[in-house]
Formats: C-alpha cells, sequence, structure tokens
C-alpha cells in the first residue's frame, strides 16, 4: 500500500475578483451615461428658501437671462448688492520673488 500526499487545493479567487470589479464598473456606466446621472434634473428641488427673490422671480417667468445685460446698473445700484461685503482684497497682491536685481553683488 502506498501513501501519495496530493498538493493542498487553493481556492483562486482571482476570476471572482474580476467578474466584480467589471460589475462595479458596468453599473457606474449604466447610471451615469444610459439613465442621465444618478441625479436626474427633475429630483432637483428649487425651494424658495434656497434661491434669492430674484432667481425665483427668473423661474417664474421664465426670462432669458442674456435679457438682463441692459439692466447691470440697475443690479448694482441695488440695495442687496449694495449691503455685499466683500471679504478678501481685489486684485490679489503679488508677493516679491526673488530679488530686484538679480546680477547685482551682494
Amino acid at each position: 500500500m502506498a501513501i501519495q500526499i496530493q498538493p493542498e487545493k487553493r481556492t483562486n479567487f482571482t476570476p471572482l475578483i474580476i467578474v466584480i470589479f467589471l460589475l462595479i464598473i458596468g453599473a457606474f456606466l449604466y447610471l451615469k451615461y444610459f439613465r442621465g446621472g444618478v441625479i436626474k434634473e427633475k429630483e432637483i428641488n428649487y425651494s424658495p428658501e434656497i434661491l434669492p427673490p430674484t432667481s425665483q422671480e427668473i423661474l417664474k417667468k421664465g426670462v432669458d437671462i442674456s435679457s438682463f445685460s441692459n439692466r447691470i446698473k440697475e443690479v448694482l445700484e441695488h440695495p442687496v448688492f449694495k449691503s455685499l461685503i466683500s471679504h478678501i482684497n481685489w486684485p490679489p497682491e503679488s508677493p516679491q520673488l526673488g530679488r530686484p536685481n538679480p546680477f547685482k553683488p551682494l
């Protein structure tokens, strides 16, 4: 009677991992390109609490935004626009880089 030593069987998970990875990529591409994205435009809620009053009026009237080009002065003189506070300095100051004359000896 001979004793045979058989090698230990190891399960190879590589094909399973590749299939799962391809399914995840396929699901992402399907949701992104064939269903119009994960968030549809119909799901976006333009609630009055989020938009300022002028934006609400534009959405209600369906006015073309290009018609506002002649109302720039009116917008700039509006009290709400004047009440805005600038939190940055514009234009930003450029930092001094290097020496004014790099060829001048120290």
